[in-house]
């Protein structure tokens, strides 16, 4: 339930959870903020809660026996409750249960009138000494307020927490409810469950120095890869998270430009394939990047070669020197490492691509 009062002045929203209650009131003022539950509609006899900040911050349960400040109970039927100060507003947020068992507060089970008031003095906060509210105060309606049961609103259930969920990755819980929601790199089906890889995958790595795209169609795998460098640049693959034995096309410009399907058996730089597997490739600089487009099957039959159609890490470098093109031979990167350190794989597309959870 949501409210607002005197212009706008005065806020409060109160939530149902079965059989807790749960409060969050605020107000334009620097001094303290009330909310209160009478059955004759007016302040004598009505159960309060106030709250505010002087030095430090207090929250009360209180019991106004007359038009006079209210006094603490000396039972407190309020917890989980905390004090701010949010873009010039006091704001309150507390719990109680619905039914307390305290003769000094009004049960929530029944229909009242809720009281609000703010503004005044905070001259102690223990024990709990504070000021008029002058005109700052009135009633959330002219007639009685019957919050919903707990029937209608039952305790939230955290059914990620207890499995109940269908979501096929990840599980964010709702007041209420659930939904689901995919790791990077994967989109959520229409259905609201399950999470396939898109046709397109984007990445950005190193700060943006260094990108890819990549392009599923059907069998055909397309790459563009991109950094900001006049040297080399360069995308792997390997099962084991590591640059020996790791399948590896390179592409650059140096006179002439060249992409190359390379096997690198160590540390060292890869030597070209006898069987050369990418096709349709280019190499251009824009905007001071070096780009390399270029395609490959998913599974091309090469031993040299990882297939796509299984779970793989993606390596990336760029920015050695290139000192020819026919042989290639290149420096050292200057930048390198994994699209990320974790690996899945999709059964729709079977491209892996990695995710940081």
């Amino acid at each position: 339930l949501e409210y607002s009062l005197a212009s706008g002045d005065y806020t409060a929203d109160i939530w149902v959870r079965g059989d807790v209650i749960s409060f969050e009131i605020s107000a334009l003022t620097s001094g303290w903020v009330g909310i209160g539950f009478s059955l004759t509609r007016s302040m004598p006899n009505s159960d309060v809660v106030i709250g505010g900040i002087s030095g430090e911050d207090f929250v009360t349960d209180a019991y106004a026996s007359s038009r006079s400040q209210p006094p603490s109970d000396s039972q407190q039927d309020v917890f989980n409750y905390e004090v701010s100060v949010e873009d010039g507003r006091t704001v309150v947020r507390f719990e109680r249960f619905r039914v307390t068992g305290d003769s000094n507060d009004v049960a929530l089970d029944q229909s009242t009138y809720i009281l609000f008031a703010y503004g005044g003095s905070i001259s102690s906060t223990n024990p709990v000494n504070i000021g008029y509210h002058s005109i700052r105060r009135g009633f959330f309606s002219p007639d009685m307020i019957t919050l919903p049961g707990a029937d209608v609103c039952p305790d939230d259930i955290n059914e990620c927490e207890a499995g109940t969920d269908d979501c096929e990755q990840l599980c964010l819980n709702q007041e209420g409810s659930y939904e689901c929601s995919c790791y990077d790199g994967y989109e959520l089906d229409e259905n609201g469950r399950n999470c396939t890889v898109p046709c397109h995958l984007e990445y950005s790595l190193d700060g943006g120095d260094y990108t890819a795209d990549i392009w599923v169609r059907g069998d055909v795998i397309s790459f563009e890869i991109s950094a900001l460098t006049s040297g080399w640049v360069g995308i792997g693959f390997s099962l084991t998270r590591s640059m020996p034995n790791s399948d590896v096309v390179i592409g650059g410009i140096s006179g002439e430009d060249f992409v190359t399907d390379a096997y690198a058996s160590s540390r060292s730089q890869p030597p070209s394939d006898s069987q050369q597997d990418v096709f349709n490739y280019e190499v251009s600089v824009e905007d001071g990047r070096t780009v390399v487009r270029f395609d490959r099957m998913r599974v091309t039959g090469d031993s040299n070669d990882v297939a796509l159609d299984q779970s793989t890490y993606i390596l990336f470098a760029y920015g050695g020197s290139i000192s020819s093109t026919n042989p290639v031979n290149i420096g050292i990167h200057s930048r390198r490492g994994f699209f990320s350190p974790v690996i899945w794989m999709n059964v729709k597309l079977v491209l892996m691509i990695v995710s940081k959870y």
